[in-house]
């Protein structure tokens, strides 16, 4: 019986290790996903980074110099926006659950503004909005609360 079971787990053990060494195979999926794609060159520079004591307040996201960046990404249509922006519409098309503490919805707010300050759509802030209210008021799912 012994035997039995530490063959059971051997089986299991290699076949983990195979599942495994399959879904991680770094492409993540296979269309050409590059995980730290080069920023184009035609976008405005980034501004020096300083110590948090060394800024002035409010110390904010979405400073003006961020925003042109943000803006510039968007128009130009970069890998990353791309990606923010497919996220953006799966929050607007559909009511996400709150996930794991309502970290789901934190997710949305965060993609939700960012794509608001892109494009500048009221769309997108509404529905930030959204989920700031089901982050307040519900609990796992939209109107639960």
């Amino acid at each position: 019986m012994m035997a039995l079971a530490r063959a059971v787990a051997a089986v299991a053990a290699v076949a983990f290790g195979f599942g495994f060494g399959a879904g991680c195979n770094g492409k993540r999926g296979g269309d050409g996903w590059d995980p730290d794609p080069a920023p184009p060159s035609d976008l405005p520079k980034v501004s020096e980074v300083r110590l948090a004591k060394e800024t002035p307040h409010p110390r904010i996201l979405f400073v003006a110099p961020r925003v042109a960046r943000l803006k510039a990404s968007a128009k130009a249509g970069t890998p990353l926006w791309k990606k923010l922006e497919r996220r953006c519409q799966i929050f607007s098309d559909s009511d996400q659950s709150g996930g794991y503490l309502g970290l789901q919805w934190g997710e949305a707010i965060g993609n939700l503004t960012t794509c608001y300050y892109a494009t500048g759509e009221e769309r997108y802030r509404e529905r930030a909005v959204f989920y700031v209210r089901a982050l307040l008021n519900d609990k796992q799912k939209v109107g639960d609360g």
